[in-house]
């Protein structure tokens, strides 16, 4: 496997952590939004 070919495995796996990280971050911050809809007084 030549060092070219490393190098791009190796560029799509951060990438593809980077995806995940983003994903995560979202599903937080929609997490956080439920909490605090949960906490309003329902009508």
């Amino acid at each position: 496997m030549g060092d070219k070919e490393a190098q791009d495995k190796l560029d799509a796996i951060i990438r593809k952590l980077e995806e995940v990280s983003t994903e995560t971050a979202q599903i937080k911050d929609l997490k956080n939004s439920l909490e605090k809809l949960e906490g309003l007084p329902q009508r």
